[in-house]
C-alpha cells in the first residue's frame, strides 16, 4: 500500500471512529466508552507516527514558511483538532471508571463495611458538581472538535482543494492510474476527410 494510501485510511477511521463516538449519545453507555478507547488508541498511534515520521503521513506540528500560508493554517487547524481531539478524550478517560470498564482488578481502599458510604468514600456533592463540570467540559471538547473539522474541511476545500479531494477514497491519483490514460480526440484533419 502506498504512504499516501495508508495516511487516508488512517484518517478516514479515525473520522468514523469519531464520528461514532460522538454519535453513540454521552449517555456514558459502553459502546460510547468503547469507541472512546478505540479513539485514545488511535490519537496515540498517530501521535507516535509524527514524532518517528512514518512516510506517508504529514506533520502535526506546523511550519512557519514564507511562501507557505496555506499548508501553515492547514496544520494549525489540524494541530487545533488533535488538542481539542484530545482534550475530549481526557476528559472522557477521567468520567469513567477505567478499572472497572476494562476489568482490571484493584485491591479495595475502602473496606467493604463502609463501601456504600458515599461520604466515607469521599463522594459528597462537591465531587458530585465535579462531575458534572468535567461532562460539560467534555461535552464542550467534543462539539468544538465537530466545529474544527469543518473549519478544516472548510479551509481546504477552499484553499487546498486538490489534497482535500485526493483524501476523498476513489479520487486522486489512484483513480487516474487505474482509469488509464485518456483516449485521444479525433485530429480534425482525419475527422474532415471521412
Amino acid at each position: 500500500m502506498k504512504p499516501f494510501s495508508r495516511f487516508r485510511l488512517f484518517h478516514w477511521v479515525f473520522v468514523l471512529v469519531f464520528l461514532a463516538v460522538y454519535f453513540s449519545g454521552d449517555d456514558g453507555d459502553l459502546p460510547h466508552i468503547w469507541l472512546g478507547y478505540s479513539l485514545v488508541a488511535l490519537v496515540a498511534v498517530r501521535l507516535v507516527m509524527a514524532l518517528i515520521r512514518i512516510k506517508g503521513f504529514p506533520a502535526l506540528w506546523p511550519i512557519f514558511r514564507l511562501g507557505a500560508v496555506s499548508t501553515t493554517v492547514s496544520r494549525v487547524l489540524v494541530m487545533a483538532l488533535f488538542l481539542s481531539a484530545s482534550a475530549t478524550l481526557i476528559t472522557g478517560l477521567l468520567m469513567v471508571d477505567n478499572a472497572r470498564i476494562l476489568g482490571i482488578a484493584t485491591t479495595p481502599w475502602i473496606a467493604p463495611a463502609y463501601a456504600d458510604d458515599d461520604e466515607a468514600v469521599g463522594f459528597g456533592d462537591e465531587d458530585r458538581l465535579f462531575s458534572s463540570e468535567l461532562e460539560e467540559l467534555h461535552e464542550f471538547a467534543a462539539n468544538t472538535t465537530l466545529v474544527l473539522a469543518a473549519i478544516h474541511i472548510g479551509f481546504l476545500l477552499a484553499f487546498r482543494r486538490r489534497f482535500a479531494i485526493n483524501m476523498i477514497p476513489g479520487f486522486g491519483p489512484a483513480a487516474k492510474s487505474r482509469s488509464g490514460p485518456a483516449p485521444k480526440a479525433a485530429s480534425v484533419s482525419g475527422a474532415s476527410s471521412a
